[in-house]
């Protein structure tokens, strides 16, 4: 999936989050279940109180954005290979690289009710 980044910039992320290596979908499920530990949420695992701090939800859109971003239009390195070079693109193409990334996580592979994630 593309994303289109500020000043024609772009993203593309991988296709089936599922199928990539566990050794780029363990940090999100690690930053979830973390992050998890500061929020509320009811019975069946929906948040219903955002109390979760600003690094919590950072990491967790962070990690997400190092697993799935495939290839991109900067002249560096994949954050997959660097994640440190995600600090290097302008903040406003972060702000939407990060939040597309969220989106396109799998929600199941990552709960926030504390059950165990799933795989396909």
């Amino acid at each position: 999936m593309r994303v289109d980044l500020p000043r024609g910039d772009w993203a593309d992320l991988r296709d089936n989050p599922a199928q990539m290596p566990n050794k780029y979908r363990e940090p999100v499920v690690r930053a979830v279940y973390e992050a998890r530990a500061q929020a509320t949420v009811d019975d069946q695992g929906n948040l219903v109180e955002y109390s979760m701090p600003y690094e919590a939800v950072n990491a967790m859109m962070r990690a997400a954005a190092v697993a799935l971003v495939e290839s991109w239009s900067y002249a560096l390195p994949v954050p997959s290979e660097d994640a440190s070079q995600l600090d290097e693109i302008p903040g406003d193409a972060y702000d939407v690289l990060v939040a597309k990334a969220w989106e396109a996580w799998p929600s199941d592979d990552a709960p926030l009710d504390g059950s165990s994630p799933t795989s396909s």
